[in-house]
């Protein structure tokens, strides 16, 4: 993934977006993301991680496995589903009111990531990126826990 360096993203289970669209429209577009994390996830110490990228190349092999969650590490995510998205968190909120899990899942379908985008949302190239779990570790397919190092 190609990623600019100084800015922060999100990466989140695919399947985890769904749960901000729950919540009423304007109230999730004014959250901001590291607020969030205890409003939409009361019960999950790790929903998603929230990294300032230092290098322009970012390696799937810097995402380790963690046996256990830490509770505001915010380097540390899960995975229910095995499908991240990781986006700029300025592009975060209007990315998921366009999209829905099922639709990048289908996206995501024949591949094991995904950085160009189709229309509708060719605009997030090189914003926004889907990935498998299992391209950080076969054994890793359909999730868990891990750690941006």
């Amino acid at each position: 993934m190609l990623l600019v360096p100084g800015t922060t993203y999100v990466f989140i289970d695919a399947l985890n977006t769904d749960d901000f669209c729950s919540l009423p429209r304007d109230e999730w577009r004014s959250e901001n993301l590291l607020a969030a994390r205890a409003k939409v996830f009361p019960y999950c110490d790790d929903p998603y991680a929230l990294f300032q990228a230092d290098h322009r190349v970012f390696e799937l092999a810097r995402i380790v496995h963690s046996a256990t969650a830490t509770p505001d590490d915010l380097h540390e995510f899960c995975s229910d589903s095995g499908l991240m998205l990781v986006i700029e968190t300025a592009q975060f909120f209007e990315f998921i009111g366009q999209t829905d899990f099922d639709t990048l899942a289908d996206l995501i379908e024949d591949n094991d990531t995904l950085s160009q985008w189709p229309e509708p949302l060719q605009r997030y190239t090189g914003k926004a990126y889907l990935f498998r779990t299992s391209e950080i570790a076969e054994h890793f397919a359909g999730g868990g826990n891990f750690r941006i190092q």
